[in-house]
């Protein structure tokens, strides 16, 4: 123990602000040829496959004016599938399913309109009010409750829309034979899937910070009006997150989670000639610290997040855990929820598979100080080495 806090010490001073760039993707509304989205599969079964619980979508977008002209049909089973298309999870023919789209709105621009349906071909769309065709960011919410099919519609932190709609779940049916095999058992962003025609138009805009959840995050008021508090840092990996995507990759064909798991990673269908889509320095919110910003202040230090690692590795709980260890920023500041969140993320901190806890602390406190050579792993008997390691750590923990 006295080797490993005199290790820590020596580089407590240090801190590293572990940033991922910030991005988007920027979509075309091309809907042919199935390119110009992104394809997330969810049959066999994936994590991103929600509704067979409650569930909540949630991500940031921008249009620009004109670019987008589909329209919806509030209130009525399906009347979003023409409009222009962002998230689509939709079967062929009869449901379960559900998807969002935009679609004109009285006065100009273009609304959020979600629908969901059931394997009878019972459904509803609910219909937002405010433009999101504008040029700027704006935070998309819907949540669906699994008892009794209701929905919330949030946008910008304010409830647009509520109705109860088809109840069980809306899960992709586990095995389900198809005639669409390239586009029924796959989550697509930005597209709708089938291509079925103009009269099913795709999303032309951005889009960047998509959540999946198994639970409802947001308030379940069903009064209309200011409902949470938007806040400008990215959203954390916890029990609940089925998928998050951060769309930081900045190049390549890869939209990945940042849960870890590789079999929800999304993959980016470009056009054969054209650029399109295309990552995006554009984004809403400031770049992640990633998952080693253990009191969530925005910041990883190693005088604060790297203390409490060591904590934990020690087997300290409590107040143990956090005395002294906060930052001034903190958000996160219960033990139990800071331990919480140790074990809910997508890299083993409580301790990496088959490697001894306390060294692979030594190791990321190291790391976390700014040390980037052979010194990181100088006198742990590491088997690996240090660029394996580091490259180990930001494929699960979201470091540059």
């Amino acid at each position: 123990m006295l080797r490993q806090l005199a290790l820590f010490a020596a580089c407590a001073a240090i801190s590293l602000a572990c940033e991922v760039a910030a991005g988007s993707l920027r979509f075309y509304g091309t809907g042919v040829g199935d390119v110009d989205r992104v394809k997330i599969s969810i049959d066999p079964p994936t994590a991103a496959d929600v509704g067979a619980t409650d569930f909540t979508i949630d991500f940031w977008l921008r249009a620009l004016p004109d670019e987008n002209a589909g329209t919806v049909s509030c209130g009525v089973n399906d009347g979003w599938i023409t409009g222009n298309v962002v998230v689509d999870r939709d079967i062929f023919g009869p449901g379960p399913d559900w998807g969002l789209a935009l679609g004109t709105r009285s006065g100009g621009g273009m609304r959020v309109a979600f629908g969901a349906s059931d394997a009878s071909g019972s459904g509803t769309v609910v219909c937002g009010t405010s433009d999101v065709a504008d040029g700027a960011w704006h935070h998309i919410a819907v949540q669906r409750r699994l008892a009794d099919g209701r929905i919330w519609l949030f946008v910008d932190g304010r409830l647009e829309a509520s109705a109860i709609g088809p109840t069980g779940s809306l899960a992709y049916p586990d095995g389900r034979s198809t005639s669409w095999p390239n586009s029924d058992p796959f989550l697509v962003l930005a597209a709708e899937k089938h291509d079925a025609g103009v009269g099913y138009p795709s999303f032309s805009g951005w889009l960047s910070e998509m959540r999946l959840s198994t639970v409802l995050r947001y308030p379940t008021s069903t009064t209309l009006g200011p409902a949470f508090t938007l806040h400008d840092r990215r959203h954390a990996v916890d029990a609940h997150t089925a998928a998050l995507y951060r769309f930081q990759e900045g190049s390549g064909g890869a939209l990945r989670s940042a849960t870890g798991d590789a079999a929800i990673t999304g993959e980016v269908r470009f056009h054969s000639t054209l650029a399109r889509p295309q990552w995006s320095n554009e984004a809403p919110l400031p770049p992640s610290v990633g998952c080693l910003d253990l009191d969530d202040d925005g910041n990883v230090d190693a005088q604060t997040d790297g203390l409490m690692l060591l904590r934990a590795w020690l087997g300290l709980r409590g107040s143990a855990l956090t005395a002294g260890a906060l930052g001034s920023g903190a958000r996160r500041t219960d033990p139990e929820a800071i331990f919480a969140y140790l074990a809910a993320q997508p890299l083993d901190l409580i301790a990496l598979p088959g490697r001894h806890a306390s060294r692979t602390g030594i190791a990321l406190v190291r790391l976390m100080a700014g040390v980037d050579d052979a010194r990181l792993l100088t006198g742990l008997g590491a088997s690996t080495s240090p660029t394996s390691f580091r490259s180990e750590v930001a494929a699960g923990c979201g470091l540059p």
